[in-house]
């Protein structure tokens, strides 16, 4: 079986099927039932491109990123007829990671001569084979690029929302200065603006990101 991540990367959040945004519990219910095509859309929404890139990070090409990112939805497919939400013990994006980390180790794995299959020796409760990995698919390797991966999908997911929200030249402007990394009198001398407004719009829209991050980590399902 092969999903396809038919959903966009930016809007607003899913809506439940009365129009509200369902709660973080009523998102993991709702994914228990295989032919909710919406809330698994959303799932790839908040998760495909996460996952893809810690793969990446981890040290898997391409190909392989994208391999980890169907068994990940697969495996989380097929726990979540079992799968109790238990906020306090455990997160939901907590429990995506685990499944992730091991595709990603046993996607390393599959390199070498001395196959491991992970589902062979207890699935998801494999964990304890991370221990024995001895070199770029070491457990804390997988860690340290998810951490950084969801880090910067939060910001890119922001940065994507805020562009929605104002106008295409405040946002042009707001770009040189983050992601390009120009200077306030490079961004004059580019766009012929005053330094007035370039620094202003910088401090406004700096506001306006931060409070997008926050929303993201308070969104239903994960994001956060």
């Amino acid at each position: 079986m092969h999903l396809t991540n038919t959903a966009p990367l930016t809007g607003p959040p899913l809506a439940d099927r009365d129009g509200r945004a369902p709660t973080r519990s009523s998102f993991v219910v709702r994914l228990k039932d295989w032919g909710d095509r919406s809330i698994w859309e959303g799932f790839f929404q908040r998760y495909g491109r996460l996952v893809r890139q810690a793969a990446v990070r981890s040290g898997l090409s391409a190909d392989e990123a994208e391999d980890v990112v169907q068994e990940t939805a697969l495996s989380v497919a097929r726990k979540m007829p079992d799968f109790v939400y238990e906020r306090t013990r455990c997160s939901f994006e907590g429990w995506v990671r685990h499944v992730a980390r091991l595709r990603i180790v046993d996607q390393l794995r599959r390199r070498t001569p001395a196959v491991v299959n992970l589902e062979e020796h207890g699935g998801e409760e494999g964990e304890g084979l991370l221990e024995s990995i001895p070199d770029a698919a070491a457990a804390e390797q997988v860690d340290v690029a998810w951490r950084e991966a969801w880090r910067l999908n939060l910001l890119q997911t922001a940065m994507e929302r805020l562009q929605l929200k104002v106008s295409p030249d405040h946002f042009q402007i707001f770009h040189l200065i983050v992601v390009s990394g120009m200077s306030g009198p490079e961004v004059v001398r580019t766009l012929g603006v005053s330094l007035t407004k370039v620094y202003a719009v910088r401090h406004r829209l700096s506001r306006q990101l931060k409070q997008e991050v926050a929303r993201l980590q308070e969104t239903p399902g994960g994001l956060g």
